[in-house]
C-alpha cells in the first residue's frame, strides 16, 4: 500500500504549522496513529471509512467532509475503492526527515 505525502504551506519542519496534501491509494490504510499536535483534515478526493476511538469511527467520508483530531486522539483512514485525497492543516507532523515525523502508530 502506498501513502504519499506533499507539504503544501508553512515549514516542513516538525513542530512548525504547515498543510499537507495526502493521497492514499485504493484500498489503502492509514492505520490508527496519534500526533503530539492537533490535525484538520479536509476530504479533496474519493473517500474512506475514518478510523478512531470515539464516535467518529465508522464514519463513511467523501468530498468536502471534515475532520479534527485533537493531540493524542487515535485515528486512521481506510480508502475507498477510488482512493483518499485529503489536505491536513496541523501544528507540524511532516518533517524533511522521514524518521522525524511527529506520529505514534499503535
Amino acid at each position: 500500500m502506498r501513502r504519499r505525502s506533499f507539504p503544501m504551506t508553512g515549514g516542513v519542519n516538525r513542530g512548525s504549522p504547515q498543510s499537507v496534501l495526502v493521497k492514499v491509494e485504493a484500498g489503502g490504510k492509514i492505520p490508527l496513529h496519534v500526533h503530539k499536535v492537533d490535525a484538520e483534515m479536509y476530504i479533496v478526493g474519493g473517500s474512506a471509512i475514518v478510523l478512531s476511538d470515539d464516535e467518529t469511527n465508522g464514519t463513511l467520508v467523501n468530498p468536502g467532509a471534515r475532520v479534527m483530531f485533537k493531540k493524542n486522539e487515535s485515528h486512521g483512514f481506510e480508502a475507498g475503492p477510488e482512493g483518499l485525497v485529503f489536505v491536513s492543516f496541523n501544528g507540524g507532523i511532516v518533517d524533511f526527515q522521514d524518521t522525524n515525523w511527529d506520529i505514534s502508530f499503535h
